[in-house]
């Protein structure tokens, strides 16, 4: 794939990804008609679940206190509230047929990311250094 020299890093990964699958956006449109199909069993916790990435949320909510602070200074919480919570999330998912659904997308979405990621690292890494220059200029 040639990359334009402007391309920014969420349109880089996209094309790879496409470039790999191309029925990407309509597995994604299929997989978003099916979660409609489905009810939460637990509104207070499917909500988390529906409005974030599944890994994203759990490595947010895993985060050390010092991390979490600092990304999140206006959210009071302990380590021991978050971690609570993840624990929740994840037992939600064991037993709420949407949530398992959403979290296996967003873990499988995860899975392609990363997988493209490591495939393109040189060019990935190029298209950073790019940016980080363009950014430093600007």
């Amino acid at each position: 794939m040639n990359v334009p020299k402007d391309m920014d890093l969420i349109a880089l990964l996209s094309g790879f990804i496409l470039d790999k699958d191309d029925d990407t956006p309509l597995r994604l449109s299929e997989q978003e008609n099916a979660l409609k199909d489905l009810s939460c069993s637990d509104e207070s916790l499917g909500v988390w679940i529906e409005k974030w990435d599944f890994p994203f949320l759990i490595e947010t909510l895993m985060l050390d206190d010092a991390v979490f602070s600092q990304e999140f200074p206006g959210v009071r919480t302990t380590a021991e509230e978050r971690k609570d919570l993840a624990n929740a999330l994840e037992a939600h998912c064991e037993t709420c047929p949407r949530c398992h659904r959403k979290r296996s997308y967003d873990l499988e979405w995860q899975s392609r990311v990363n997988r493209t990621l490591a495939e393109n690292k040189k060019i990935i890494g190029d298209a950073i250094t790019h940016a980080r220059g363009k950014n430093k200029r600007g």
